[in-house]
């Protein structure tokens, strides 16, 4: 992707733990992300669970998940989705 060049966060696929560790640590400090990250495993099982972009967004907070498919221009209707 263009802005993975532009934001200088390329790399090599990792082929152990300790590496996609490395990697997700770079990225995260490379690109000033300010919320906890974590490191899914090589199965991508959460990846598989949760993906959908862009039509499907997950709010997980520590009392409640809420899952809704909603285009993206109903993403301000979120809040009254998940009450």
């Amino acid at each position: 992707m263009q802005s993975n060049v532009r934001d200088k966060v390329l790399f090599r696929s990792p082929r152990d733990e300790g590496e996609r560790t490395s990697v997700a640590n770079a990225c995260v400090r490379k690109l000033g992300i300010k919320f906890p990250a974590v490191i899914d495993g090589f199965d991508n099982r959460v990846e598989s669970a949760y993906s959908g972009w862009p039509d499907r967004m997950y709010l997980i907070a520590s009392t409640v998940v809420c899952s809704t498919r909603v285009s993206l221009d109903r993403l301000a209707s979120i809040p009254r989705i998940c009450r």
